[in-house]
């Protein structure tokens, strides 16, 4: 899909299903200590410093951007193949995912936080693609945020950097 329609499909379905945006922070910040992209939610630092004074619309396109990139990145990593089941296990596991987000997203949250506990990852209606088949959900999980970081880091020099 090309990259203006993925984020037009993404933006239209956020902005429809979510009246108010909490911010994405997970408690680990970096930008403190001077990166210029944070380890945790992989906001850009003015992003972090400036979000209680942002509206709904520039909070929106933060959110956007994220769920776009880690979605980019969760479908190279994870399969849907029953998605009446991983809504389901959604619902019955006790684990706070972001209900705002697409279900790729909701699916990688429920499975980091826990994946020593999956034992079949079919029973929760995921699959691995080729690329990931055979690795630990662990090493899985840790691969996505390495990469949602590298690319958060490689969109923030594309687009601020050179502009600053």
């Amino acid at each position: 899909m090309p990259e203006q329609a993925r984020y037009d499909a993404v933006m239209s379905d956020f902005s429809i299903n979510v009246p108010t945006i909490k911010t994405p922070c997970v408690g680990i910040c970096s930008t403190g200590i001077g990166d210029n992209v944070c380890r945790g939610c992989k906001r850009y630092a003015h992003e972090v410093t400036a979000w209680n004074s942002y509206g709904y619309k520039e909070k929106a396109l933060i959110e956007g951007r994220l769920v776009s990139l880690l979605t980019r990145i969760i479908e190279n990593k994870f399969i849907i193949i029953n998605e009446s089941l991983l809504k389901w296990q959604l619902q019955v596991q006790p684990v706070n995912v972001s209900k705002h987000r697409n279900l790729y997203c909701q699916a990688y949250e429920l499975v980091k936080s826990g994946p020593s506990n999956i034992r079949r990852l079919e029973e929760f209606g995921l699959r691995l693609t080729a690329e990931t088949s055979g690795l630990p959900l662990k090493q899985v999980c840790e691969d996505i945020d390495q990469e949602f970081y590298a690319l958060s880091v490689a969109h923030f020099e594309r687009y601020f950097i050179n502009f600053a």
